[in-house]
């Protein structure tokens, strides 16, 4: 449902590109409650044994704008696209705590996939999410290049522990600051 709100929001901003300005903070917060729902998708199948429903990479919704344009109602000149969230993008580097809602939910998608590699490795099955024609090495090698690409795209001040949790809290990042450094730390236990 959302995805299609979407959709006629850009048909919108395609043809009224002016009167579209207005309306730019519901359009935002249409692509928030997409990804929202999306996290939330990721969290609730980590500990089921179904599959999440929707593929990062493949969604067609752009990520979210830094918080601080959200905030002063300014819109993005470029938006970044799930497939372009690379080291190749000039668009995704440096990410700050600004764009921690694309970083923390990139992450859960790297997680979840994660988690379920180890439980189905575990249990000696095979999953269909996986690439069945890779072997468990070569998989695992994969998820952990995932996970080291995303871990790059962030800027200095959003990794512990060259930087302090002390100052994301202040500035009211604290829990987002904790989920993103968890979810790059719980792949090490």
């Amino acid at each position: 449902m959302i995805q299609s709100l979407l959709k006629t929001a850009d048909d919108s901003m395609e043809h009224n590109p002016d009167e579209f300005h207005a309306s730019q903070i519901q359009y935002e917060q249409l692509v928030r409650t997409y990804w929202c729902c999306f996290a939330q998708d990721c969290e609730l199948s980590s500990g089921a044994r179904q599959h999440f429903a929707l593929s990062f990479r493949q969604i067609s919704v752009p990520l979210p704008i830094g918080d601080h344009d959200f905030n002063f109602g300014r819109r993005a000149s470029r938006r970044l696209m799930p497939a372009n969230l690379t080291r190749d993008s000039p668009l995704s580097a440096a990410m700050t705590i600004d764009h921690g809602l694309t970083i923390v939910t990139r992450g859960f998608d790297i997680f979840v996939r994660i988690l379920r590699f180890a439980n189905e490795s575990r249990r000696g099955r095979t999953s269909s999410s996986l690439n069945t024609e890779l072997s468990p090495q070569k998989t695992w090698e994969n998820l952990k290049e995932e996970l080291d690409e995303w871990r790059s795209l962030q800027d200095v001040t959003v990794r512990y522990p060259s930087t302090s949790a002390q100052a994301h809290v202040a500035l009211g990042y604290g829990e987002l600051f904790a989920y993103i450094n968890l979810v790059y730390f719980m792949r090490q236990v």
